[in-house]
């Protein structure tokens, strides 16, 4: 089955659980975060769906498996990212699926379902938003560019002025920073050619998999990607090399 095939069945998925929602009850969890009703639907739904299909894979999801490393075949999903905005609201949500397999990220799948919104990306052959090709940003210019500066609230000790100085840059260069609320959106809108760069800390796998996988095949810079692994402190993203050049990163 090719990766496109295993797309189409994560998708249709998705859009089947994302139909038969019921009455939104939310609650917190042991770490203080919120979850809802959709949150375990969603998840459950497509832990069901790989299980009927791909009995032999692993699963890395954020509310029933979030301790697995990635080893073999492993589907990763994140139910809802940007609860916080989902329960308030807000439209900046989406629902994101990746597949690891031989040591890489080979799928992403991220549904942004409030703005009718579906991005996908198969290692190699490029990002997608409902069906069309989509590039990072070929904007050179600093100046009024969109920045997202996502989960920068959330700094780690060893981080030391890292986040400040790359804040203090695009505040001098006149860029407009962006916090959504969610990395999956983010990600997206990056690999879209919205944001003209990208900064995060986020660390969960089910986080940022499926938007790292979508911003590489959409040609964005990852300053750091020869060292960076899934799960590190640090994700610099940037629309060329041009803008990366004006970050000393």
């Amino acid at each position: 089955m090719t990766y496109y095939q295993q797309l189409q069945i994560i998708k249709q998925c998705v859009n089947d659980a994302l139909l038969s929602l019921k009455e939104v009850v939310i609650d917190i969890k042991d770490d203080n975060n919120l979850v809802t009703s959709t949150d375990i639907h969603i998840e459950k739904s497509l832990i069901k769906t790989i299980k009927q299909h791909f009995p032999q894979d692993l699963i890395l999801s954020e509310e029933f498996n979030n301790h697995r490393n990635l080893q073999g075949r492993t589907w990763i999903i994140d139910p809802i990212d940007g609860t916080s905005n989902y329960a308030a609201g807000l439209k900046d949500y989406c629902v994101q699926v990746a597949l690891w397999e031989n040591d890489q990220l080979v799928l992403s799948y991220i549904n942004v379902f409030p703005q009718q919104k579906e991005y996908y990306a198969i290692v190699n052959e490029g990002a997608y938003l409902n069906g069309q090709r989509i590039y990072a940003t070929t904007n050179k210019v600093l100046s009024n560019a969109l920045m997202s500066f996502i989960g920068s609230f959330r700094l780690q000790k060893n981080m030391h002025e890292l986040p400040y100085d790359i804040l203090q840059t695009a505040i001098n260069a006149n860029m407009k920073v962006r916090i959504l609320g969610s990395v999956g959106v983010e990600m997206a809108l990056m690999a879209e050619g919205v944001y003209s760069a990208l900064y995060t800390p986020i660390t969960n796998i089910y986080d940022v998999a499926p938007g790292f996988l979508l911003m590489k095949e959409a040609g964005c810079l990852i300053r750091n990607e020869k060292n960076y692994q899934l799960g590190a402190d640090v994700l610099f993203v940037f629309g060329n090399e041009t803008l990366s050049s004006e970050f000393d990163v």
